[in-house]
């Protein structure tokens, strides 16, 4: 038995493999549980109204499933709505999808939990947002992941770029100050050092992120009418060089069918 594998071929097989990784961001519909956290609760958060006064709150990535599957990390994109587990209500979408969606990116940021807020709200510029999450995301999720302290900082962020038009921990309607512990301190450092790399006043390498990795964004939302935290996750992806590997492979396989045919 002859098999032949054309150009067109090879090049509809490693299409269907990109296609394969994307899908992981495609939109569906599921029950989103949580089964474990990272994070610290020795930050204090003013009340994301320019308010001065300032409490402990906890931040940090949950580890959750989708419909039972595997276990990921994400984070809370949404912190103005109440967290209710398991529920089967989220929508898992494209990060795109959902800064586009009116029942997504907007429909979280003008439901009831936002109104009335001084200097925290829906951004009118979603291009802005979707690039700090995407730029935050590639060059610190991996490593936000590390400790608890990174995971706080890095949570506060997330919660920065989703609703301040200039980040900052000490100006606009959310703000943060350590509470005088060692691992207050520790992640209000953090805080403020992605900040300054997101904002180009120090460098990612700077602070000790060098390097990127590139990711498929997934948000799990609660489309109208909102009640449950929004969260996003982000999944590595192979580099096309990968891809191109792979499809080497196939070209190689056969050429060798060919051979004993």
């Amino acid at each position: 038995m002859q098999l032949s594998f054309s150009a067109k071929t090879l090049r509809t097989s490693m299409a269907a493999m990109a296609l394969g990784v994307v899908s992981l961001a495609s939109q569906a519909t599921g029950t989103l549980a949580q089964i474990g956290s990272n994070g610290d609760d020795n930050l204090r958060l003013n009340n994301f109204s320019s308010g001065t006064s300032y409490g402990n709150h906890w931040l940090g990535a949950q580890q959750m499933t989708y419909n039972g599957g595997s276990a990921f990390w994400a984070y809370c994109i949404d912190p103005k709505t109440g967290a209710h587990f398991p529920s089967d209500l989220y929508t898992a979408s494209s990060l795109a999808t959902f800064m586009n969606d009116p029942a997504g990116y907007q429909g979280q940021m003008q439901s009831s939990g936002y109104t009335g807020l001084s200097g925290y709200g829906y951004q009118a510029s979603h291009a802005t947002v979707a690039n700090r999450l995407t730029t935050l995301y590639s060059y610190a999720f991996a490593n936000s992941l590390t400790n608890a302290q990174n995971a706080a900082a890095f949570g506060y962020v997330v919660w920065e770029i989703m609703g301040s038009s200039a980040l900052s921990s000490t100006a606009g309607g959310l703000r943060s100050v350590s509470d005088g512990t060692t691992h207050g301190n520790a992640i209000q450092t953090r805080v403020d050092q992605l900040i300054n790399a997101l904002n180009g006043t120090v460098t990612w390498a700077s602070i000790g992120l060098a390097t990127t990795t590139n990711y498929v964004y997934t948000v799990y939302y609660d489309p109208a009418p909102h009640a449950r935290q929004n969260f996003l996750t982000a999944t590595a992806v192979s580099a096309p060089g990968t891809l191109a590997l792979a499809g080497l492979g196939l070209l190689g396989a056969a050429f060798l069918l060919r051979r004993k045919a």
